[in-house]
């Protein structure tokens, strides 16, 4: 199994950019920013340091003010906030391996590589699909209004393939109209705009 976050596979939609989620970069998703608030009524301080993967080095580093219910704006002074994760996540069914897998590693003079065996079974497609599809409405959403959030792969795909078309949908993006404005195009113009997406993240067939 390979960690997504290291390949850059959830990508970061903000009101100015969208980019890849960087090594040792953790956005705080909303329970975890609900959990760090809901703390910050006992504190005075709250010091969050950002750990790569693979490595024990601080990539990024803030210190939040709680005192005197300040924790949400010294947060936001510093760009720390909720923020929704959109694609299939810890609400689906979890995977369970058929049996232990192998963990090797082997060591050259410039690199490491790593083999962690996956066991489990294969996500479900149409789950995958409709995930994405709602989450994608979401996402769709959000960009329109300029609102931040993190997406998987499959929902990145979706925004960014419909984009351009949901600007000038009339009312409030749902799973129906996603649904819609993919098969209002022909197939020859959703393989372009698929292979668009895949060259602009250097994304290749498996």
């Amino acid at each position: 199994m390979i960690d997504g976050t290291a390949r850059g596979y959830y990508s970061l939609n903000d009101t100015h950019t969208v980019r890849r989620i960087q090594l040792g970069e953790l956005p705080l998703f909303e329970d975890a920013y609900n959990l760090l608030a809901e703390a910050a009524s006992a504190l005075d301080w709250i010091i969050l340091a950002f750990y790569g993967a693979t490595d024990n080095e601080i990539h990024n580093a803030v210190i939040i003010n709680c005192a005197n219910g300040k924790f949400s704006h010294s947060a936001g002074m510093q760009s720390i906030y909720a923020i929704p994760y959109l694609g299939l996540d810890k609400a689906a069914p979890r995977m369970h391996q058929n049996h232990q897998g192998k963990v090797e590693f082997t060591v050259d003079e410039e690199d490491i590589t790593y083999l962690v065996e996956r066991t489990s079974s294969p996500i479900d497609p149409e789950q995958l699909w409709q995930r994405a599809i709602t989450d994608g409405a979401i996402a769709l959403t959000k960009a329109r209004e300029g609102k931040p959030f993190v997406a998987t792969l499959p929902v990145q795909m979706l925004c960014e393939m419909l984009c351009d078309k949901a600007k000038y949908h009339q009312g409030p993006i749902t799973s129906s109209t996603v649904k819609k404005l993919l098969y209002s195009m022909s197939a020859i113009e959703r393989n372009l705009r698929i292979q668009r997406f895949a060259a602009k993240w250097d994304i290749s067939e498996p």
